[in-house]
C-alpha cells in the first residue's frame, strides 16, 4: 500500500491542489519523505516473506540464514539519514527480532543443521567463534560415528575368526594348519589397519566437505545430499 501511494505521489499532489483544501488533509513534504523511509524499512520484510512463501517447505537450516540476513539489512538502515519516527521504527524492529527469536545461534540443533546444509556450510554464521564451535561439534559427531563403524567392523571380524572353517581328516594337522592360516591373516590384518585416530579421520572428512563447492541457493539440499561425502550428513541425523 505504501509503495502504491508513493507511485501516485504526483497525481495525489495534483488532485489535492485542485480540490478544496479545507475538506481534505494536506500531505506535507516531510510526510512524503517519511513514507519513503517506511517503504525502505519494510522492503527487507517483504523480501524475507517472498523467500519463505516461495518455498514448498522450509528447512531447519534456513532459519539462522534468514534471521541473520534480515537483522543485517535492518541494522544497515540505522546508518542512513532517516526521519526520527523512521529511526524509532528501525530500533523497535531490531528489538522485536532479538526479544521474540532470541539467540538462535546458541541452539546446537540449528547451528549443526546450517553447517550441514551444502548451500551454506561455513558462510552463514555471524561470527568465527560460532563457526569454530559448530565445526568442532560436527567433528566430534563424525568421530563418534567412525568409532561405531570401527567397533562394528572389529566385531564382525572376531565372529568370522571364531567360525573360521577348517576341516581335515587329520585333526592334529588340521588344527596346526588352521592356526597357522589364522595367525598369518591376523598379522596381515594388523598391519593393514589405519594408524589414524577417529578424530583425525573426522577432521579430514569435515575439511573435505567444506572444500566441496557450495550448492546453488535454488537447489534442494535434501535431493542433492547424495553427493555430499560427510558421513554424518548422509546419515541424516540433522
Amino acid at each position: 500500500m505504501v509503495e502504491r501511494i508513493l507511485e501516485l505521489e504526483k497525481v495525489i499532489r495534483t488532485v489535492l491542489a485542485l480540490l478544496d483544501k479545507k475538506k481534505l488533509p494536506i500531505i506535507f513534504v516531510e510526510e512524503w519523505q517519511l513514507l519513503k523511509d517506511v517503504k525502505k524499512i519494510l522492503e527487507p520484510l517483504e523480501c524475507i516473506t517472498k523467500m519463505v512463501s516461495g518455498e514448498s517447505y522450509m528447512v531447519l537450516s534456513s532459519i539462522i540464514v534468514l534471521t541473520n540476513g534480515l537483522e543485517n539489512m535492518i541494522s544497515k538502515l540505522k546508518k542512513e539519514e532517516l526521519f526520527e519516527q523512521a529511526l524509532t521504527m528501525v530500533n523497535r524492529m531490531l528489538h522485536s527480532l532479538k526479544s521474540r527469536l532470541g539467540d538462535l545461534e546458541s541452539s546446537r540443533t540449528l547451528t549443526i543443521s546450517t553447517f550441514l546444509d551444502p548451500r551454506f556450510k561455513n558462510i552463514a554464521f555471524s561470527s568465527d567463534c560460532i563457526l569454530e564451535r559448530t565445526k568442532k561439534e560436527v567433528i566430534n559427531l563424525v568421530a563418534y560415528k567412525i568409532q561405531k563403524e570401527e567397533a562394528s567392523t572389529r566385531n564382525n571380524r572376531e565372529k568370522t575368526e571364531n567360525y573360521f572353517p577348517c576341516t581335515s581328516t587329520n585333526e592334529s594337522t588340521s588344527t596346526k594348519s588352521c592356526l597357522s592360516i589364522r595367525t598369518n591373516l591376523d598379522q596381515k590384518a594388523a598391519t593393514a589397519q589405519p594408524t589414524s585416530t577417529s578424530s583425525s579421520r573426522a577432521i579430514v572428512e569435515v575439511q573435505r566437505y567444506l572444500e566441496e563447492e557450495l550448492l546453488n541457493r535454488e537447489s534442494d539440499p535434501l535431493v542433492e545430499r547424495a553427493f555430499i561425502q560427510l558421513p554424518l550428513f548422509i546419515e541424516g541425523r540433522y
